[in-house]
């Protein structure tokens, strides 16, 4: 696996694809600058498109920026091309480039061996989150970054400079990236596979490939740790590595598992680290983040019952069932991150009795079957956005109350009636699609949840 110095040594220049909603290319390029290497960054939009900070960050360390255009004269064979995760493969600088590493993979090679990767439909960001947690609390420490936290890129100087572990939340979009580059994180967690980004990739096949693609460049010193539930499981083949399980109590030599207890398990000897209920978070669907974060935390040899201390500490993640406020007795918790369907069915079947939900946006693709026949045995659904007609036909004839709602503000008012009504004492916004249709993203999409649950609160 090419290290970072390899690469730097191997071209004489960088070019920067896009520079980023959140400013991934220009901390890229920062890093890139700050390592001798000259810079050059381009992105298809105009100047009034992007952030004037990540323009200004540029500017700073005289990196010359072309907007409007992807001129191919840009890459030659000595060019090392940092592309955006959203830019697609299929991009003609993409294809005409020797040398490709998107940041994630710079910060892979700088960091050897001290890299953990979580990807997966679902639960990823709690999952990268809650293992950094853990690891910031032992004698190494740690940073977060990838596709939460600190960009790859601003981690880059950094890494190098450290021994810290680095955690990596990695979508399919940057695991692409990776394969591309050749690189991968010296443990990689895969928490469950289930469609997504369907709107994106031609198939479910082809998302299943970006995802699983990077397990090959795991080195065999390295580890992986997979849901033992999940299709992902059947994923270990041909690693020579370390596996390590996670999930339901089960017969497996090497793994964290949960039933009325949290199990460590090496070589068959069960080491027993305290009681499930324990756990920080609601929803067994955080048991089994909680089991793959003390796996991968034993993957990197930190003792499973100081692990398990430390994680109990952990406290959570915004826009992931985040409580926000009590109403009249109705308390709206704030799910904002479910972009898919399946993450909404995980997220009702953390609450007894059912919540009312507010649900919509702007679809992926996804199959919706599931989804509505839970929806229709729920005390009330207030439905928001672009899947609103969609979502009505799936509903009708059905004995839930169905409201539609113009804005966040009309939906909150709409969802805390229905609770009312239904005698529920719990409200979730649980959207189950993109937030693009109404909001810039899904944290905006939460945070006006937020401020019209706070605002009427304070009434």
């Amino acid at each position: 696996m090419p290290g970072l110095d390899d690469v730097l040594h191997s071209v004489n220049r960088a070019v920067i694809l896009g520079v980023g909603d959140y400013g991934s290319g220009a901390d890229a390029a920062v890093a890139l600058r700050f390592l001798g290497l000259p810079v050059t960054a381009t992105d298809s939009r105009p100047e009034t498109a992007l952030p004037p900070e990540h323009i200004r960050k540029l500017a700073a360390v005289g990196v010359p920026l072309l907007l409007g255009c992807n001129p191919e004269w840009l890459v030659d064979g000595d060019t090392l091309l940092v592309p955006a995760p959203s830019v697609p493969l299929s991009h003609p600088l993409v294809k005409k480039a020797r040398c490709i590493f998107c940041d994630v993979a710079l910060l892979a090679g700088a960091a050897a061996g001290r890299v953990i990767g979580v990807t997966g439909s679902n639960g990823k960001t709690t999952t990268a989150a809650w293992l950094h947690h853990v690891l910031r609390q032992t004698p190494a420490g740690a940073a977060l970054g990838g596709n939460i936290g600190v960009s790859a890129g601003r981690l880059l100087a950094v890494a190098r400079r450290s021994s810290s572990f680095v955690v990596l939340e990695i979508s399919s979009f940057q695991a692409e990236y990776l394969v591309l580059a050749g690189v991968a994180p010296s443990v990689m967690v895969f928490t469950n596979f289930s469609p997504n980004h369907l709107d994106h990739y031609c198939s479910l096949d082809a998302y299943r490939s970006a995802k699983r693609g990077i397990i090959p460049l795991v080195p065999p010193s390295g580890a992986l740790v997979l849901n033992s539930d999940d299709e992902v499981w059947r994923w270990r083949e041909g690693f020579l590595g370390r596996v390590l399980a996670f999930g339901r109590r089960g017969r497996f030599s090497d793994g964290v598992f949960f039933g009325d207890e949290i199990v460590y398990v090496r070589g068959g000897v069960e080491e027993t680290l305290g009681p499930a209920a324990a756990s920080p978070l609601p929803g067994d669907h955080n048991l089994y983040n909680l089991c793959a974060v003390l796996a991968a935390a034993a993957a990197l040899g930190v003792a499973p019952a100081a692990a398990f201390r430390s994680a109990l500490s952990f406290p959570g993640v915004e826009h992931r069932l985040e409580k926000v406020a009590s109403v009249e007795g109705v308390v709206f918790y704030d799910d904002s991150s479910s972009t898919t369907p399946e993450s909404t069915l995980t997220a009702l079947a953390a609450f007894a009795p059912p919540p009312v939900l507010i649900v919509g946006g702007r679809n992926k693709g996804m199959p919706l079957d599931a989804l509505a026949k839970a929806l229709a045995a729920s005390p009330g659904v207030v439905l928001i956005g672009e899947t609103t007609a969609l979502l009505l036909d799936k509903l009708s004839g059905c004995s839930a109350v169905v409201a539609t709602a113009a804005d966040m503000r009309d939906a909150v008012a709409k969802a805390l009636a229905a609770a009312m009504r239904a005698g529920t004492r719990s409200v979730v916004l649980s959207p189950g699609f993109a937030s693009f249709d109404m909001f810039r993203n899904y944290r905006h999409r939460g945070d006006v949840f937020k401020d019209e649950v706070r605002e009427l609160a304070a009434l």
